[in-house]
């Protein structure tokens, strides 16, 4: 990734609590377990 791409990254998501990110990413994951 380019370092601009980072920091556009962290922007959209340092403010959100780490628990709802942790959530987001894990969807994906446990739906590719299930299926």
């Amino acid at each position: 990734m380019l370092p601009e791409k980072i920091d556009i990254f962290i922007d959209e998501h340092i403010d959100k609590p780490l628990s709802e990110y942790i959530r987001l990413l894990a969807i994906p994951f446990f739906i590719k377990i299930l299926l």
